[in-house]
């Protein structure tokens, strides 16, 4: 039997937040869903506009993708074993077992908090307010995943060589 790792006190922080506001995003466009129009946005061009739309019920796809993918990544992050590791010694086990386990946390968390996001967005730009964040909102987030990622794979680095 592998063994499981448990989540430090910042994963089960974060886990916590995230699913704080992912469930009132999913509350808020719960009241929310009544008063939309038939027609939500599907998916969005670069600029952060509307470049599909499709029936109300759909809107209810990317918060179950999303809650699906986060449980997903809690299952990988319980067990770093079964990550992808480079020089992985005796030595350094631990440490980059526990050093993967807290970036899967993290990074699995931030894409909760996207599509949290993605909620309130679609809710906003069906109502006619406009996208929250405009062009701005997928440079934001890939800078935030992909920052995070190279974050971690550099701090991963440097623990290799400890």
């Amino acid at each position: 039997m592998e063994p499981k790792f448990k989540s430090p006190l910042v994963g089960k922080v974060l886990n916590a937040i995230s699913l704080l506001a992912f469930s009132a995003a999913l509350v808020y466009l719960l009241i929310k869903f009544p008063s939309l129009p038939d027609q939500v946005p599907t998916h969005y061009n670069a600029a952060g506009e509307p470049d599909k739309w499709g029936v109300r019920n759909r809107i209810f796809i990317p918060p179950s993708i999303g809650f699906l993918l986060w449980i997903v990544l809690g299952f990988l992050e319980k067990r770093p074993q079964w990550h992808n590791y480079s020089n992985l010694t005796e030595e350094n086990r631990e440490r980059l077992y526990r050093h993967s386990s807290l970036m899967l946390n993290v990074i699995k968390n931030e894409i909760l908090m996207v599509f949290a996001f993605g909620m309130l967005n679609d809710i906003a730009v069906s109502t006619g307010k406009g996208s929250l964040l405009g062009g701005l909102g997928l440079p934001l987030i890939l800078a935030i995943i992909f920052g995070t990622a190279l974050f971690g794979s550099i701090r991963m680095f440097k623990l290799q060589k400890e």
